[in-house]
């Protein structure tokens, strides 16, 4: 029986089955190209949605925009007019305050509600937290997070910093190599800074040197002056600030108010620039092991963009790589496919070697290998001292 239309007289009148034949065909046309037709992403043009977890707000919240910063800076070059390598990209930020509780909440958000495909976070706390959630849902993370157990708990984690093994077994060289014998060790709990303990308490197992005041302090904390007294008490021949962000340069003040002038060496925290301001006169001297990294460049492709402050932190710098991989990752994907976690994990599996900023880093075993340098506070600038190479 034919179907039935009405004429603008109220007859009704029957459609012709080739009309019919017309309008369903037109239909199918306009499914097939509207923009927000899926197979579970748009049939033009596949998404891919990345999420950015890092601190927004609390103690961290300087390193954490200092991150964003560098990752928007990367997402920009790398995926300009939100296009990368055929897919349309989608990005949300949750606030992770460096701590495991919001890190947690936020990471479901982005799970749940905006549906990510990959994450990049910034803070051991914020990836050992997540990680048993990533490996459960197939979501790959790029951490630059150095807690030693952080690749090895998940298949799904990728790391874009040094691991505290490595790089504690740098900083323990480099007090051996200038003859200290008794270390203060100052260290704020938190799973970066703790492994970097450990790290440092078992390579000094092995020497000579000892440990003479070992105070871990909470990450809040702020009034130093206890234990800068204990410190003294124990005349040590170093001090060791394994801080984290907001803390070093009022221990360094500290230090000075009570006439402590003994030798202190520290992380990238200690050396950072804000640090280093709050401290003043206090941090001449100071000794730190970081990351060697083209701060230059970053800042200055930071400047073309309008950025009015320098970002180039060893934190900022690897919160780029992290983008970078994930380009270089998208990059392997065949055009249109559809993306899951373990087509994703493949694709990072697959990157060896990231060109960054005219440097290149390698990557083996879901991890970027990265050079260190000693730097040293004189007259009031932070100079790299010279390359390190573990003996």
């Amino acid at each position: 029986m034919p179907s039935l239309s009405r004429s603008s007289f109220g007859i009704i009148r029957p459609y012709p089955m080739y009309t019919l034949r017309f309008i369903l065909a037109l239909f199918l046309v306009v499914a097939v190209l509207s923009p927000t037709a899926t197979y579970g992403e748009s049939a033009i043009e596949p998404t891919i949605r990345i999420g950015l977890l890092t601190a927004l707000s609390g103690y961290a919240v300087q390193q954490g925009t200092e991150c964003r910063q560098a990752f928007e800076l990367a997402k920009g070059i790398y995926a300009p007019g939100d296009k990368l390598h055929g897919y349309r990209l989608e990005y949300s930020i949750g606030d992770a305050q460096r701590k495991a509780g919001p890190a947690l909440s936020e990471f479901n958000k982005l799970a749940t509600i905006q549906r990510v495909h990959l994450v990049v976070l910034d803070g051991s706390p914020v990836g050992m937290a997540v990680n048993p959630i990533s490996l459960e849902r197939e979501i790959p993370i790029i951490g630059v997070v150095g807690h030693h157990r952080f690749v090895s708990e998940n298949d799904y984690a990728f790391r874009a910093w040094p691991a505290a093994q490595e790089e504690g077994r740098v900083m323990a060289q480099k007090l051996e190599q200038d003859g200290k014998k008794r270390i203060a060790l100052l260290t704020t709990e938190d799973d970066w800074t703790l492994a970097i303990r450990n790290i440092l308490l078992e390579s000094f197992n092995q020497s000579d040197t000892a440990i003479v005041y070992d105070q871990q302090i909470l990450g809040e904390e702020k009034d130093f002056s206890s234990y800068v007294a204990r410190v003294r008490s124990k005349e040590p021949d170093a001090i060791f600030l394994n801080l984290v962000t907001g803390q070093p340069g009022v221990a360094l003040k500290k230090m000075r108010e009570l006439r402590v002038n003994t030798p202190v060496y520290g992380t990238y925290f200690t050396g950072r620039s804000d640090e280093l301001k709050l401290a003043g006169q206090a941090a001449e001297g100071l000794l730190i092991t970081e990351i060697d990294f083209p701060a230059e460049k970053l800042n200055s492709m930071a400047h073309e963009v309008g950025m009015r402050e320098p970002i180039a932190t060893a934190v900022s710098y690897n919160c780029y790589v992290a983008f970078a991989w994930t380009a270089e990752a998208i990059k392997r994907l065949s055009r249109g496919t559809k993306l899951t976690g373990p087509e994703l994990r493949t694709a990072l599996l697959e990157v060896h070697s990231l060109s960054v900023l005219g440097d290149t880093l390698q990557v083996k075993d879901r991890e970027v290998s990265y050079p260190f340098v000693y730097k040293q506070v004189i007259n009031g600038a932070l100079v790299a001292q010279k390359s390190v190479s573990l003996r």
